[in-house]
């Protein structure tokens, strides 16, 4: 069977908050009707579930190195000792199961004013298992910026759109991109655009460029993630395309403790019977997580989506073991 394009894509901040928080849910709840229906009409199937990550909030590297990797990284100093000791340069991650099976990895990354000396591409590197990063001045954009922190970004569906059309050619691939347009302060477009090149020349609509925090503006930043998201996959991927899409962390500021740290975890594809296997093992149907409990966590995502890509795509599978605590380096 064909090898399957993989896109990994970090949501930041989308927190089950969404869910869990009652006047967030019913704002929330008839579009996601819509975006499922979207995938739906496009032959896409979903398997959804929550993913507890090792964070509350913050730290965003941490959370998708565990996802990634199969390790529980709770903290700094953690994330250094394994990721900067010449030991660990072969840990095995999803990224370099599938480069050890010919893939070409990508990293795409849209912020924007970063200074180059101050990334440190040589752990990056080890987590993606690639050199191939596609960076904002590879993305020919002109457009207006959106703001987080102290940095800017491209939007989102531009920067998505735009590498896959680099790399759509190049199968198979896994790409990995951390969504940014949903970052606090939540400085976001408020809806995808006909057209993604648009973006390159109209002055579109965002969210108050400020520095609060407020439920309003985070909902708005959520909704742009699932809007866009679900039209790139519903109208532009390739149907041999694998999509996993995944909360990082919490919201900061508007997400007490007493919330958790489970975020939503969606796989996405038109092979039925690989989404099947997922459900086999608890996981729902639908983007609306409000009435499940299905949980997983992120060390444990890198073993369990192995093991169901080596049975409907691979072979070996029998030897590959499920490790839901993730794996001790």
């Amino acid at each position: 069977m064909k090898k399957p394009n993989i896109i990994v894509i970090s949501v930041e901040s989308l927190g089950q908050i969404l869910f869990k928080k009652k006047d967030l849910y019913d704002k929330i709840s008839p579009l996601l009707k819509v975006f499922n229906d979207r995938l739906l009409l496009n032959d896409f199937k979903t398997a959804a579930s929550y993913t507890e990550s090792p964070i509350y909030s913050g730290g965003s590297w941490m959370a998708f190195s565990s996802f990634l990797c199969g390790l529980k990284i709770e903290n700094e100093l953690e994330y250094e000792t394994i990721f900067k000791d010449p030991k660990n340069d072969n840990l095995q991650s999803l990224p370099s199961f599938l480069k050890s099976n010919n893939y070409k990895n990508y990293c795409l990354n849209s912020i924007v004013n970063s200074k180059r000396d101050k990334i440190d591409w040589k752990t990056l590197s080890k987590i993606f298992a690639t050199d191939n990063f596609i960076n904002h001045d590879q993305l020919n954009y002109t457009g207006k910026l959106l703001k987080f922190m102290t940095l800017k970004a491209i939007p989102d569906e531009y920067t998505l759109n735009y590498a896959y059309n680099k790399i759509k050619n190049s199968a198979p691939y896994f790409m990995f991109f951390s969504s940014l347009n949903s970052h606090a302060q939540w400085h976001s477009p408020l809806k995808s655009q006909k057209n993604w090149k648009d973006y390159n020349t109209l002055d579109f609509k965002t969210t108050k460029n400020d520095k609060t925090f407020s439920e309003d503006k985070y909902l708005k930043a959520a909704k742009y993630q699932y809007d866009y998201l679900t039209k790139f996959i519903a109208d532009k991927a390739d149907e041999n395309t694998i999509f996993v899409l995944f909360g990082d962390h919490q919201p900061p500021k508007i997400t007490t403790k007493e919330m958790g740290k489970n975020t939503p975890l969606y796989i996405i594809s038109k092979n039925e019977n690989f989404i099947s296997s997922f459900h086999k093992e608890g996981f729902h149907n639908h983007l609306d997580l409000h009435t499940i409990e299905k949980t997983i966590k992120h060390e444990g995502f890198y073993t369990l989506f192995t093991k169901k890509l080596l049975e409907s795509y691979g072979v070996g599978h029998e030897n590959f073991k499920i490790l839901p605590d993730g794996i001790i380096p």
